[in-house]
């Protein structure tokens, strides 16, 4: 405990006050001693006051001696608690309190508080006298928290810079309340209590004496009120010029009562800072406040909200729990970092949170914490998203939270129904009245009504409402006497009293001093930390403190206390027009760099308005520097322009970095101009290769520049061996950027892809990682899309760069790797990715990328055949810039309209001219796809040379005229050249399906062509749609494998087949088709042989026969459905590929719109919704659920054991008796097989972690060894064992469970997506990084073993201290062979790591 920074010692003869060396870093010197002064000087000419008799000072010592007590008095304590004490006798001690203090106030002087210790009492005459109460000012007490004085001293009108007469009124009752032992049960004696402690209701303090002796009948002198010279000492406190509901409702909200969220919004800070600190001193006792300054960089918000608590709430009660609430903000700005890789974080934040308040409120004692969010206008989008979405989902489990908004508006993000906003007063009598009143207390109606009519006259801003009233004193329109305020001498105040005048006269009245302090004011953030920014300065405070105390009298300042500075708002307009601000703004720059350790935005801009570019330049680039990661992409540009134009202005000698800088950024905002402009600017300044090839690729993409020109020069560059790889991987990137630029040769094609896996790629550590990865991004795209044999390479090459990404911060590079996957071969995992980008660049403000994952998205959702997706991403692109993917979209359009029948549609995108020889050539193979599907001719010679179209069109003609076998082999060949060469998948498509209709066509009467032919390649069209999952097609292939059954007489399995394809074609929303083969349908369940016109055709009888045997076959179709899905249910027992084969086929079968899975596991919690094509992203949710109304929803329980659950809900587009029973009956027989699946799952999952058991992870790292070696890629294992478990698993094995669980949730928050975590044994854990090198996996495992230290090695609030050992081992830097070596090296390191001190990482490689 420390010691009291005032003591009073009165058991010696002599008596003193003592004051620690503390006291002085919470209170100025000259202050205490100037009151010292003062009570001297009262003393000597007063009663009931102790003098001072003499004082001694040291460096940090300050002793004052007081003049010895007279004999008959004896300490506060001993009087009160003497035996036969009549209430006449208390009454008679506090009316001699209320004198002594009236004696005080008569000489401006206010005692404040009243501890019990400062009073003595003479038992026989009942006279008090007081000791000097010498603190200036109580606020220490209340922000430091220090002990010397129980709270409720204090009253909530000196919880501020000063204190106030008001105060003294609070001080007395409460000394009466210990004066009368808490007998306060007399009915009057309780309201004088409560008048005491209230709402100043006494003018006077010797009011109240005159109030008590009435109330025990005591006698009383009349006596003689001074007033002095200076009546606005006599004014009580202001009040904040709000209105009485709004003022109730804050009350409410301040003590738990009513709303969580409160709105504070108006222009001027310095009235919401007074109607903030009014209300909260009134429960500070109870409540803890905690004050988020807004700026508008991403998450800098809730970012703060973390710095701010750990530094105002954590380090002052328990600072021992810093290392947890460090570790939870490292687990935000892992959040941060998902965020911007585009994943869903909205859940993971809101739990981050509510663990964030739950370790919070646990050491926090008060009652509540309340968030204030200042200059809430400036809150950035993702911090008041996350932050509202947390609160509507999390709120009722924070109960002791609150939110106050503060601000000139109210962020659009933040608003809701339960924000109540507070509303300020109108411009009319009733207002100007109550605020006029609480300040005069006892005022003549009369005078007040005059001047609140000539207010209400003038229509003055009711928050001058007190400004005005000490004018009306000054001027003789008011006037005190002993009886209480009354008119003065004149009646109106003089012409143009108005607040600009008197706050022009205010500032007459200043030193030049006072003067230039002012005007710092005005410059610094508010509010101003005066304290802090002069003892960083070592300025001096003496003469600081006497300055504040006058523009605080003079009302041009609100000086809540030593760190709480405000200026008027129209005092700071007012000065402006006087003084020279740049002089101003430039001292509060040096001032404030030498209190703030790292330049802020608020720093930033305050060094702007100095005009000092010099200092700009370099808090600037600071600034930069160490907030790069979280800016924005407008926010960076912004900042990279400005100091790159200082830099200039400046003169200084160039510099590379700000042009490497900017250029990623201006190629995500698309101005191509200025990305040409700055690798022109880099290759002057550096001579670099690579910079003139970057050049080329702009000029390219801006059509300013034939790359066929440049085709020659760029393969020479890459032939010569003396050039760098990495200006190398510069010069491919204009070759395989896109067709639209240039087509390529097979040879040349065969040669860049050796190139870059024979050269570049295994050679990528001398190429710096971030251009390797940048550059690569063309290159793979490029193999992609021309060697399909090497989809699986690619694949294991992007999981290797994703690997590497996530340990960077490099999230616009990771959205481009993203984007990568549109390129492989599957479209429903590329889907998921696309999803990323879109979210990523979103979020990022990245319009390039944003522009380039819709049209992506577009690309996928037509081979999906998800037409809704398909339209939704094509309604965000507008206004593209890129010419490729300008003319990728118009090629998207025509397919789709070609594909869907959209003739019209496909009409006018004919009429939109193309650039490329590559559109030209779409354009006209849409145009003869087209004519060949109406049934019209075919032009002879269309312009087409690729080969693939070209042989695809030839075959067109052939079946045109009428060579239809012919025809057919050109087909089959056309597919042959797709699977060797690129992929042109909607082509392919179209190609299977009209050589599969011609082969029907001719089957009857051909030779060569039979039944068993067609269903290889039926069989081949199948493996196409499955391999690719090209979704689209299955709408064909069931039709075309319905008439191959239906020919080969197998009517059953027919029916069954072209009932799923007039589903899949309502699916695709080519509804016409599926009202064709409706019909086609009809025919087929009509009997055969029945005459055209047959004579019982309209009996009765035959009719109810008729539809007697439709039924049974509707109802064998359907059994048979039932069949089929059972069979249709995958072998294996992963739990989310049964669930999506269970809703694909309820997607196959059944006129479903969407569906959701809820799941509720004890690993595995989510809700996801799913279209016939896959998941649907959130942004996209709202174009399928838009008809929701109109659908028909059908829940089923999949599975439900104890607490895990697994939900279902169907949305269907009709329903009837019928459906519900199949699905019904479907849905039963799928429950055993999820059951299994359920139960597989928690067999291979560890019950206690939720990590993966051995047995499963050792099958995973055995394929991830393999895929190693296959494709030259690294793996690498973490082995992390806790240290000195032993001595957990003393205090209960519940306890070591329990440390267990935390630290596996820990460990996974902190991996990606492909790592695979798992459970070794015992304590012991290891982690599978695939497509992981070394150096990852160290960072990794630094990570780790940080994390875990800071969360669990502390020892605060539990009983353990945990941390880990951890060894690494990689494939490469080991040079492992198998899987079980791998181990064994991470496993030896793990082993030194505990032999050499524990805690710590070791690396297998660097072993000696």
């Amino acid at each position: 405990m420390n010691e009291r920074m005032l003591s009073i010692d009165t058991a010696t003869g002599e008596a003193y006050m003592r004051f620690s060396p503390r006291t002085w870093r919470f209170f100025e010197r000259g202050q205490v001693m100037n009151r010292i002064e003062q009570w001297q000087r009262i003393a000597a000419s007063g009663i009931g006051l102790r003098g001072i008799a003499e004082w001694t000072e040291t460096e940090s010592q300050l002793d004052v001696k007081l003049t010895p007590l007279p004999v008959e008095f004896i300490s506060f304590a001993d009087f009160s608690s003497q035996d036969g004490l009549s209430d006449s006798d208390r009454a008679r001690v506090m009316v001699s309190l209320c004198d002594t203090l009236g004696l005080l106030h008569g000489n401006q002087f206010y005692i404040g508080f009243l501890s019990p210790d400062l009073i003595s009492v003479n038992p026989n005459t009942f006279q008090v006298m007081l000791c000097l109460q010498p603190f200036p000012s109580v606020f220490p007490f209340l922000d430091f928290y220090i002990q010397d004085y129980p709270f409720e001293f204090f009253s909530a009108h000196c919880r501020t810079h000063t204190i106030t007469r008001a105060s003294d009124f609070y001080a007395a009752g409460m000394i009466m309340r210990e004066l009368f032992g808490g007998q306060l049960v007399y009915p009057p004696l309780q309201v004088l209590y409560e008048r005491l402690t209230g709402d100043p209701s006494f003018l006077f303090i010797e009011d109240a004496a005159y109030e008590i002796s009435r109330i025990y009948g005591l006698s009383r002198e009349p006596w003689e009120q001074t007033i002095g010279p200076n009546a606005h000492t006599w004014l009580y406190h202001a009040e904040p010029p709000i209105l009485p509901e709004s003022q109730h409702e804050f009350r409410r909200f301040l003590r738990a009562e009513g709303s969580k969220q409160i709105a504070l919004i108006h222009e001027d800070e310095s009235l919401i800072a007074e109607v903030l600190r009014f209300h909260m001193n009134e429960v500070l006792e109870t409540q803890s406040f905690v004050t988020i300054k807004c700026t508008n960089v991403p998450f800098s918000t809730m970012i703060e909200m973390v710095s701010r608590i750990i530094t105002a709430l954590t380090m002052t009660y328990y600072p021992q729990a810093e290392p947890q609430f460090r570790a939870l903000a490292r687990r935000q700005r892992q959040l941060v970092q998902q965020y911007y890789f585009g994943q869903d974080v909205s859940e993971a934040f809101g739990e981050w949170m509510l663990r964030f308040y739950t370790q919070l409120t646990a050491i926090i004692p008060a009652d509540n914490i309340f968030l204030i969010f200042d200059e809430c206008s400036n809150m950035d989008l993702e911090s008041a998203q996350l932050f509202k979405n947390t609160w509507s989902h999390y709120g009722e489990q924070m109960p002791r939270l609150f939110t106050i908004f503060c601000g000139k508006s109210l962020n659009v993000s933040v608003r809701n129904e339960e924000l109540y906003r507070i509303q300020f007063l109108p411009r009319n009598k009733a207002a100007y009245s109550g605020l006029m009143l609480k300040r005069l207390c006892r005022v003549e109606p009369r005078a007040l009504d005059h001047l609140a009519s000539w207010l209400e006259g003038q229509q003055i801003d009711p928050k001058y409402t007190n400004m005005m009233l000490e004018a009306f004193i000054d001027q003789g329109l008011l006037q005190l006497t002993p009886a209480g305020w009354g008119a003065g001498a004149r009646e109106l105040p003089r012409e143009g009293t108005n607040p600009v005048t008197i706050t022009e006269q205010k500032l007459d009245q200043l030193s030049a001093e006072e003067t230039e302090l002012l005007a710092l004011f005005c410059c610094l953030p508010a509010p101003s930390r005066v304290w802090n920014l002069f003892n960083a300065n070592q300025l001096p405070l003496g003469q600081l403190y006497v300055n504040l105390h006058r523009l605080s009298q003079l009302g041009l300042i609100l000086f809540f206390h030593q760190n709480s500075v405000f200026v008027h708002n129209n005092v700071k307009e007012q000065l402006a027009l006087r003084y020279n601000m740049a002089h101003a703004y430039s001292q509060a720059v040096a001032y404030m760099l030498k209190l703030e350790k790292y330049p802020s935005l608020t720093m930033l801009n305050l060094v702007r308005k100095s005009g000092d570019k010099r200092r700009e330049y370099i808090v600037l680039m600071l600034y930069f520097r160490r907030n790069r990661k979280a800016l924005s992409s407008e926010q960076s540009r912004l900042l990279l322009e400005q100091m790159i134009w200082l830099h200039e202005t400046l003169q200084r000698p160039t510099m590379q970095c700000f042009y490497r800088l900017i250029l990623p950024v201006y190629n995500g905002f698309r101005e191509l101009k200025r990305c040409e402009e700055v690798c022109m600017k880099l290759y002057e300044l550096r001579g670099r290769d690579g910079d003139r090839f970057k050049w080329m690729f702009y000029k390219m993409l801006q059509n300013e520049l034939e790359l066929a020109d440049h085709k020659e020069e760029l393969f020479a560059y890459l032939e010569n061996p003396n050039h760098k790889l990495s200006d190398k991987l510069d010069a491919l990137c204009p070759l395989v950027a896109n067709r639209v630029y240039l087509n390529l040769e097979p040879h040349e094609k065969e040669y860049i892809k050796e190139l870059y896996i024979g050269q570049i790629y295994p050679n990528r550590h001398l190429i710096p990682e971030w251009e390797f990865i940048d550059s690569s991004y063309y290159c793979i795209a490029f193999i992609f899309e021309n060697f399909p044999q090497l989809n699986a390479w690619g694949l294991a090459l992007l999981n290797k760069v994703e690997s590497m990404l996530h340990y960077s911060f490099y999230p616009d590079l990771i959205l481009r790797v993203y984007n990568m996957y549109i390129h492989q071969n599957n479209a429903r995992m590329a889907r998921s990715y696309i999803e990323k980008v879109i979210n990523g660049a979103t979020q990022l403000g990245h319009p390039n990328m944003l522009e380039v994952g819709h049209a992506n998205g577009m690309e996928v959702s037509l081979i999906l055949g998800d037409m809704p997706a398909f339209h939704y991403h094509w309604n965000q692109l507008v206004d593209i810039k890129r010419r490729d993917v300008l003319e990728g979209v118009r090629d998207m359009i025509r397919m789709h309209a070609c594909e869907s029948q959209q003739w019209e549609l496909l009409e006018r995108m004919e009429q939109i001219p193309d650039t490329s020889d590559y559109a030209k050539t779409r354009m006209e193979l849409y145009r003869v796809y087209a004519a060949h599907r109406r049934g019209e001719r075919i032009r002879p010679e269309p312009s087409i040379h690729e080969v693939q179209p070209a042989m695809f069109v030839h075959a067109l003609r052939l079946l045109q005229l009428g060579s239809v076998e012919e025809a057919c082999r050109h087909l089959q060949r056309c597919i042959g050249s797709a699977e060797r060469t690129g992929r042109f998948p909607m082509l392919e498509g179209w190609t299977y399906r009209e050589l599969l209709l011609a082969m029907l066509s001719i089957q009857a009467t051909s030779e060569t062509v039979t039944m068993d032919e067609i269903g290889e390649w039926i069989e081949r069209f199948k493996q196409f749609i499955e391999t690719n999952a090209y979704d689209l097609f299955w709408a064909d292939y069931y039709y075309i494998s319905a008439v191959w059954e239906l020919r080969q007489g197998a009517v059953t399995n027919g029916l069954l087949l072209l009932r799923k394809a007039i589903n899949a074609y309502y699916l695709i929303q080519q509804n016409e088709r599926g009202e064709e083969l409706k019909r086609e349908m009809e025919a087929y369940m009509a009997p055969s042989g029945l005459p055209a016109r047959w004579e019982l055709a309209d009996n009765a009888q035959v009719i109810q026969i008729m539809q007697e045997r439709r039924g049974f076959l509707e109802q064998s179709l359907d059994y048979l459905t039932t069949i089929r899905l059972f069979d249709r249910l995958p072998d294996s027992l992963n739990l989310s590929m049964v669930i999506d084969r269970v809703i694909f086929a309820l997607f196959e079968y059944y006129p479903v719109a969407y569906a959701s899975v809820l799941l509720h596991l004890p690993f595995h919690k989510s809700q996801n919704y799913y279209s016939a094509f896959g998941p649907i992203g959130r942004n996209m949710l709202a174009e399928y659920r838009a008809g929701e109304s109109q659908l028909q929803r059908v829940s089923f329980t999949l599975f439900g054991a104890k607490h895990r659950s697994i939900r279902m809900d169907v949305y269907l587009r009709l329903m009837n008796t019928n459906l519900a029973h199949q699905l019904d009956q479907l849905l039963h027989i799928v429950k055993p097989h999820i059951a299994n699946a359920v139960l597989y799952e928690e067999m291979m999952i560890d019950s206690l972690t939720g990590l993966y058991l051995r047995q499963h992870f050792m099958d995973r790292l055995v394929q991830e060894v393999e895929i190693s070696k296959q494709y030259g890629l690294d793996v690498s294992v973490l082995m992390i064992d806790l240290d000195d478990f032993r001595k957990v698993n003393e205090l209960g094995h519940q306890v070591g469970d329990e440390v267990l669980r935390k630290i596996a949730d820990t460990i996974r928050s902190l991996l990606s997506q492909h790592d695979i975590p798992g459970r070794y044994g015992g304590e012991e854990m290891l982690i599978i990084l695939p497509k992981t090198d070394g150096k990852h996996a160290l960072q990794l495992a630094s990570d780790i073993r940080k994390q875990i230290e800071l969360e669990f090695g502390s020892g605060f609030g539990q009983p353990y201290r945990v941390t880990v050992s951890i060894g690494v081992a990689s494939m490469e830097l080991c040079r492992a062979e198998t899987a079980q070596e791998l181990i064994r090296y991470a496993d030896d390191a793990e082993i030194k790591a505990k032999k050499t001190g524990k805690n710590k990482v070791v690396a297998a490689w660097l072993m000696g």
